[in-house]
């Protein structure tokens, strides 16, 4: 896994130098890791780094990104480790992007250790609330579509987010509206980076995991350019 994770960031390094393109990094402490209504950890907290960068100046990016389960119930390992290709481009004022992002997990094994989704979506952040759509077409292991429809507002330095998820078949799940997810975060500068709590609230619905159930959890995000 060491090895794996040693070449990702070494290649993704090397090719920002050949591309003389500034890399976007981050990494963010969950106190529970709530993915499109599931809750992919067993409660536990993780730690979630992530590096983009631009390949090119057409809109092309390219993503790495992981989660580290950082609970005493399960072991502490690499759980979740994702690549994903970007192209996004505005036009007439609405901001599109279309992508691939292909999933692996190195605590399993087989078939269930790897999957691959493609996405497009568009928002208008000129419109109240900049609503954002997006659809997510899973052709693997989740089989099956997500779609997600937020937006938000600010209160002066408080961002307020809500988004809601319909499911139709992926990952197992129900046909419906899955997940609802409301959110408050708030960006502190420092220096070159940002610092930004959130305090976030779920409620889940007809999922394979949770049934009608509703979720608390927090995160610390910090992030800077290299």
């Amino acid at each position: 896994m060491r090895k794996i994770l040693f070449v990702s960031v070494l290649t993704l390094i090397l090719l920002t130098k050949l591309a003389s393109a500034s890399v976007d990094v981050n990494a963010t402490y969950v106190s529970k890791y709530i993915w499109r209504g599931f809750d992919l950890n067993a409660t536990q907290p993780a730690v979630q780094p992530g590096v983009a960068f631009p390949l090119g100046d057409g809109g092309v990016s390219l993503g790495l990104w992981g989660s580290y389960n950082i609970g005493s119930i399960s072991p502490k390992q690499m759980t979740e480790l994702d690549a994903t290709l970007d192209y996004s481009f505005s036009t007439s004022g609405v901001d599109y992007s279309v992508g691939y992002t292909y999933y692996t997990f190195p605590n399993l094994t087989g078939v269930a250790a790897k999957s691959g989704e493609f996405y497009a979506g568009l928002s208008n952040g000129d419109l109240p609330f900049g609503p954002s759509l997006t659809f997510y077409y899973d052709h693997d292991q989740g089989n099956g579509l997500y779609a997600n429809l937020s937006g938000g507002h600010d209160f002066n330095k408080v961002s307020s987010s809500l988004a809601i998820g319909y499911n139709a078949g992926q990952w197992a799940a129900k046909s419906g509206t899955t997940d609802i997810a409301l959110g408050l975060s708030t960006e502190i500068p420092l220096g070159n980076i940002a610092i930004t709590p959130s305090l976030n609230y779920v409620l889940i619905s007809d999922t394979s995991v949770n049934a009608n159930s509703s979720e608390f959890w927090f995160g610390i995000d910090v992030a800077g350019s290299i």
